[in-house]
């Protein structure tokens, strides 16, 4: 892997190839002939390996972003599949000795994407980000359909049941129960141990292991005691933990959680490219007939292409047709349809043939052709397709952004060295050399912006979306600090961030820039109309009277929150004003958007003050409370960092400080239920 990288290759196609040689070199070493039993199975690749590439990728998938594309992904991943599916199973039976029965089994299994290798170039070129989602969506998704389909087809087939109406609606039927059913048992699973991993505190160990497993749990009730799919239950359980972790989980548990998942996710790639390498060597390779076997395999590559074609530049211009959000240029069509490589789940699927079925061999042959043909083939040539349509080039703003940073991190370079000098641990003459190289970069760097900023695509609108964007960047930071430092509370933090990711969606979308407050995320949505209807139905209860006791202070928290976000922006625009003279007028306008949204928020306070004044003089003398305790918190950790304090030291002080947050919290909440008067 580290020798595939350096020379900018995906490690995954690497491995199947170096598989492939060391299973050739088994056979004339002596004493490694035992190596050359390793296989792929269906059993290692469902039960151990699959599900961490399902959870890991769940887990880390840019959801935002997946529900804007998820009609385009659940079209492609459904539909696209069952149409895959009935194409190649047609041309297959046509022009081969196939059965209909065998061919629509090898259809429903090789129609599952597994874009592994691509995402990895992806990652490495830097492909645009809705490109990603798209590829990578649609093989989440479509990797449950075909399991599902082809257990459906399979059973058909092999119980001898004749294709009829009834048939056909008893397998749409059965699909849709194993698929929902699937995805709604593993967010129940995945909700109930997020809430298991949150009792355990910030014990990070206990967070990995309980992540693991979920992820096996989920897998194997799904699959084995319920017969839904286990790939959704997995993938329903990633979601919900990645939508609530990321506010619920300490930042120690989401850093080990990530770095832990990034390893066994290596790992399960590793295994399976390695052993497609053997796998390969020992099936492909030992065919006597080669002449039938090409044959067979250049078929479905044609029927696999033709398939591909078919969805890719029928369904996708389809939808950006009936919804404009939903248009992608030609260059992300010829992308997903030369990078719909097969791997995992086709192999896992043909090693559960029966032996029995006349034309197995010839079915598991070909499909390690195919799966050879497009990781060696499709997947070495598609950066070549990427550069052609000008996709591996990062946007302007990325650029831009990119450039900044480097001047910003070179500045600071130099304030390092001349401490150093100033202080006597750096010589005159080394002080210069690197003052003077540093200055040079930092020359050429400002050189590139004034080119940047010459550039017609700068020049306008689009500056105007890059200083939103810095603006909700610092945003960001100020809810994320005050979150971290306890001041607000997950739920509001939930909604500043729903607002926030909404904003930076629409720049990205070069759409028109909303400020709202008064919208929600789904489930508060929920949440707070439930609750609403409950008081019509329990007046007297105290439950719903807490529930509004909670909600009317995370209104007093959201409001003072984002005023104190809006003066940190403010702070921050103003010396772009230095930076960017000429867009001097976007810079405006963003701060006049910000102090409406501040206008807002206070409007907001003040008729919340009108109900109950002493309730907000309590949260403003919290806030301040809260600021100084979250100044002491990051002090210890700091001085943790640098070992100054011992760990288990100022881990005992921090809780000590959140404790007393705490306790300011429910001090908030009495006062508000007594001024509120008794239920």
């Amino acid at each position: 892997a580290i020798l595939l990288k350096k020379v900018k290759f995906p490690y995954t196609i690497g491995l199947v190839i170096i598989g492939f040689l060391f299973a050739w070199l088994c056979t004339r070493v002596p004493g490694l002939e035992g190596v050359r039993k390793l296989r792929l199975n269906h059993d290692v690749i469902l039960y151990i390996l699959l599900p961490t590439l399902i959870f890991d990728a769940s887990v880390n998938i840019n959801t935002r972003m997946l529900k804007k594309s998820l009609l385009p992904v659940m079209t492609l991943a459904a539909p696209g599949l069952v149409i895959s599916t009935v194409v190649v199973g047609l041309i297959r039976a046509w022009l081969t000795p196939l059965s209909m029965g065998e061919a629509m089994m090898f259809g429903a299994l090789i129609s599952a994407t597994d874009p592994v290798a691509v995402i990895s170039l992806f990652e490495i070129v830097g492909a645009p980000l809705r490109l990603r989602i798209l590829v990578d969506g649609e093989s989440l998704f479509n990797d449950a359909t075909a399991i599902v389909v082809f257990g459906i087809i399979s059973k058909i087939v092999l119980t001898g049941a004749a294709i009829s109406m009834m048939t056909l609606a008893s397998g749409g039927i059965e699909f849709c129960v194993v698929f929902f059913g699937g995805l709604i048992l593993g967010a129940l699973i995945g909700y109930m141990m997020m809430n298991l991993i949150l009792f355990s505190g910030d014990d990070p160990l206990i967070g990995v292991a309980l992540s693991t497993i979920v992820a096996y749990t989920a897998f194997i009730i799904a699959d084995r005691f319920f017969e839904f799919s286990g790939v959704m239950s997995v993938l329903g359980a990633g979601i919900v933990i990645s939508h609530y972790g990321a506010t619920r989980f300490t930042p120690k548990v989401r850093s080990y959680m990530k770095q832990f998942w990034s390893l066994m996710t290596f790992i399960a790639n590793s295994f399976i490219f390695l052993l497609l390498g053997f796998t390969e060597d020992s099936v492909l390779l030992d065919v006597k007939a080669w002449n039938p076997v090409l044959i067979a395999v250049f078929w479905a590559l044609v029927a696999i292409q033709v398939a591909r074609g078919l969805i890719i530049f029928t369904i996708i211009p389809l939808l950006g047709w009936w919804r404009k959000e939903y248009r992608t240029d030609l260059g992300y069509q010829m992308v997903m349809f030369w990078g719909g490589l097969r791997g995992a789940v086709p192999l896992a699927l043909v090693f559960s043939l029966p032996s029995t079925l006349p034309h197995n061999d010839l079915i598991v042959q070909v499909t390690l052709g195919v799966v050879m043909f497009t990781l060696l083939v499709q997947g070495t040539t598609i950066s070549k397709l990427m550069t052609f349509f000008k996709l591996d080039r990062p946007s302007m703003m990325v650029r831009f952004a990119e450039v900044k940073a480097m001047i910003t991190a070179r500045r600071a370079g130099i304030e390092s060295i001349t401490s150093l000098h100033k202080d006597g641990r750096l010589p005159e003459v080394l002080f210069a050399d690197f003052e003077a190289e540093y200055q040079k970069k930092i020359e050429e760097d400002e050189r590139q912006l004034a080119q940047l900023r010459k550039d017609p695509e700068f020049t306008g609108k689009l500056m105007s979306f890059f200083i939103m964007n810095e603006a909700i960047k610092v945003e960001m930071r100020t809810y994320y600090k005050l979150f971290e430092q306890g001041f607000i509370g997950e739920k509001v933090f939930q909604q500043l961030e729903f607002h926030a990711n909404e904003r930076r969606d629409q720049c990205n979308e070069r759409e028109t820039i909303t400020f709202n407050m008064d919208d929600f995320p789904l489930e508060m949505k929920l949440s707070r109309k439930l609750n609403m209807y409950l008081k019509k139905l329990f007046p007297q209860s105290r439950y719903l009277f807490q529930r509004r006791v909670n909600d009317a202070i995370e209104d007093y928290m959201m409001a003072i929150a984002v005023i104190i976000a809006v003066h940190d922006v403010d702070q921050a625009l103003l010396p772009l004003k230095d930076l960017y003279p000429k867009q001097a007028q976007y810079i405006e306008e963003c701060r006049q958007s910000y102090r409406q949204f501040e206008f807002a928020a206070t409007a907001n306070l003040k008729e919340l003050e009108l109900q109950n004044h002493k309730v907000l003089e309590a949260i403003e003398n919290t806030a301040i409370r809260h600021a100084f305790y979250g100044t002491e918190i990051e002090t210890l950790q700091d001085l943790s960092m640098k070992g100054e304090v011992g760990e288990e030291i100022a881990d005992k002080l921090i809780d000590n400080i959140r404790d007393k947050i705490s306790e300011s919290k429910r001090e908030l909440y009495k006062l508000y239920s007594k001024n509120s008067g008794s239920h």
